[in-house]
């Protein structure tokens, strides 16, 4: 989910390059679960709507919470903003 956020971030090149737009992430929509051994990491996103995307994650071991996450991308006149 982490990546998902960095990848909408502008990155500094000479030759500037647009920024993704959240149609463009839209495949995230969904539900997500990744198990290694004791570790499952699981994640869940809202379609993009009102120019918005929430996404929610956990990652559990041992049946032990470890980690979350709650992530907004948001688009302003067809910019992304994190």
């Amino acid at each position: 989910m982490l990546a998902a956020a960095v990848a909408l971030l502008p990155t500094p090149h000479i030759h500037a390059q647009a920024a993704p737009r959240l149609d463009q992430v839209s495949w995230l929509t969904g539900c997500w679960e990744a198990t290694n051994g004791p570790r499952t990491i699981e994640e869940r996103w809202m379609a993009p709507r009102g120019g918005s995307m929430i996404g929610v994650g956990r990652t559990v071991r041992d049946n032990t919470l470890r980690d979350y996450e709650l992530v907004l991308l948001t688009e302003k006149d067809g910019a992304p903003r994190i």
